[in-house]
């Protein structure tokens, strides 16, 4: 299944990546607010991992931007 949505992704034009790049910047961006919430807590047992988990998304969706526009000349 993997490998269909990349041959999916490599038959999109320049301006759909594009576009696909700025959701995922998007996402990026969107992901940091349960941070800034979490460390506006009262300090649980339990934040590093949230806060963790949502940094690792944040990591995830900032690759998959830059890889969107990188393959453009492919």
């Amino acid at each position: 299944m993997g490998n269909r949505i990349w041959e999916k992704f490599l038959e999109l034009n320049e301006k759909q990546r594009e576009q696909v790049s700025k959701l995922f910047d998007k996402l990026s961006v969107g992901s940091l607010l349960p941070v800034v919430l979490k460390l506006m807590s009262d300090g649980k047992s339990g934040d590093f991992l949230y806060i963790f988990f949502w940094l690792f998304c944040v990591i995830i969706f900032a690759v998959l931007s830059v890889a969107a526009l990188a393959t453009k000349d492919e």
